[in-house]
């Protein structure tokens, strides 16, 4: 229900904003927080007098990230907070930044701020910088022009290539081909490759998920949450003897955790014991 009335309503409140007499049609600038964040971008997808795109504390879907690939010249604001409460979502708001090559375009990251609007709280001067930003980047005679590329960095690389038809059933190679013998430990950090696991479970591409997850546990072996993570992923396959391993890899790891804090070591303990408890029931 969600992602089939969500964005009829946003459509609607959008015909409704650009039938009154005040709104110019020249400016029209989309912007959202959280969830908000996918729909803005499927609105500009659908209509391209959308000159620019405002997008706090998340990333969109592949379809939308496919679109700001295609249109590298459309300027983007980008907010972030590092406490944000979805962990990795800075650094994949980070990574969505790179896809656009307009001068305008800009990445804010805070060291505290929460998620969403919460930031406008922590950061009073926030909603100013992005009216400032966008009557700049609107009304600019240079908003077409292009910034120098950046160096392609092994994260992003890695990144990218994920995003290609497929390629997530092959993560490691793929990870292996963009790290290289990287001196400096992995290149990507834990927590985006637990959310682009889960995103690839939840768009239905369990192999790619567990490809994924399967990496994340090769990188990070002392973590419990990347086993927990991973019997999820073979749990939505079928695959229960890897899934009751990995849950009990995960609650092996927990009794000598001292990285992750209290509340987090609850919630993976909690979700391993739940699969365990699952997949001892009779079928």
């Amino acid at each position: 229900m969600f992602n089939q009335e969500m964005p009829l309503d946003v459509e609607t409140a959008y015909k409704f904003l650009i039938a009154q007499p005040t709104v110019s049609q020249g400016i029209l600038v989309a912007g959202g927080a959280s969830c908000g964040v996918n729909q803005s971008v499927h609105l500009a997808m659908k209509h391209p007098e959308i000159k620019a795109l405002v997008l706090l504390s998340e990333i969109t879907d592949l379809d939308g990230r496919n679109f700001l690939r295609a249109h590298p010249s459309l300027p983007l604001f980008l907010a972030t907070a590092e406490d944000d409460t979805d962990p990795g979502v800075s650094d994949l708001m980070k990574w969505l930044s790179t896809f656009s090559t307009n001068a305008h375009t800009k990445f804010v990251r805070y060291k505290t701020g929460g998620h969403g609007v919460e930031m406008f709280a922590a950061h009073p001067e926030l909603p100013a910088t992005i009216v400032d930003w966008v009557t700049i980047a609107v009304r600019s005679p240079n908003v077409a022009t292009a910034k120098d590329p950046p160096n392609v960095s092994p994260e992003t690389q890695f990144l990218d290539s994920l995003d290609q038809p497929g390629a997530a059933a092959n993560a490691a190679h793929l990870y292996a081909a963009a790290s290289g013998k990287n001196p400096n430990g992995p290149v990507v950090s834990e927590l985006v490759l637990n959310r682009l696991g889960y995103d690839h479970l939840q768009d239905g591409d369990k192999k790619g998920a567990i490809a994924i997850l399967k990496l994340n546990a090769s990188l990070y072996p002392n973590s419990p949450n990347v086993y927990d993570s991973l019997g999820d992923a073979y749990l939505a396959d079928g695959q229960n003897d890897l899934a009751r391993q990995n849950a009990q890899k995960a609650i092996e790891l927990l009794a000598h955790d001292t990285t992750d804090p209290e509340d987090r070591r609850k919630g993976i303990r909690d979700s391993a014991e739940q699969k365990l408890k699952q997949l001892s029931q009779p079928r």
